[in-house]
């Protein structure tokens, strides 16, 4: 079957034919079909490192870019990867930034979380002695060895 001539591309051959003791140009046409799919999606690479570095996820960039998610994981991870990481730096930097500008509440958070400082959590009673136990009442103890008498029953089970 030979594709109707919207899906064909015309070739023009000339071949030499001797005729009549002559030598003449004798112009052919074949056809050739056109390759099938889709056009080729040009995205720009340099947009969707953009897009990434600001935090959009993969659907949004394939949504803003015009393919599917699939398309843009399969040609454009390592550029994702690249976009996001450059987003992280310029975040920490200006947290840094703004740490340093004095806002303690930003020194505290990068203190914990980059430095691995942690609040020191301090149990004492009045002028740091010790803690007191407070005497339970007679109902309260009972109650108390009820509640490990059933711990205990249920652990050996």
């Amino acid at each position: 079957m030979v594709p109707s001539m919207s899906h064909c591309m015309v070739l023009l051959n000339y071949e030499r034919k001797e005729s009549n003791g002559k030598d003449e140009l004798i112009k052919t046409m074949s056809e050739k079909p056109k390759k099938a799919g889709r056009p080729k999606l040009e995205i720009d690479g340099a947009l969707v490192e953009k897009l990434a570095g600001i935090g959009c996820p993969n659907k949004e960039i394939a949504a803003i870019v015009g393919c599917s998610v699939d398309t843009l994981d399969r040609h454009f991870a390592d550029v994702i990867v690249k976009g996001r990481e450059n987003g992280k730096t310029r975040l920490r930097k200006k947290q840094i930034e703004i740490a340093l500008a004095g806002n303690v509440t930003m020194l505290i958070f990068l203190g914990k979380n980059m430095l691995g400082q942690a609040d020191k959590q301090e149990i004492s009673g009045p002028d740091g002695s010790p803690v007191m136990q407070l005497p339970l009442s007679t109902e309260q103890d009972k109650n108390l060895s009820t509640l490990v008498e059933i711990a205990r029953a249920k652990a050996k089970k």
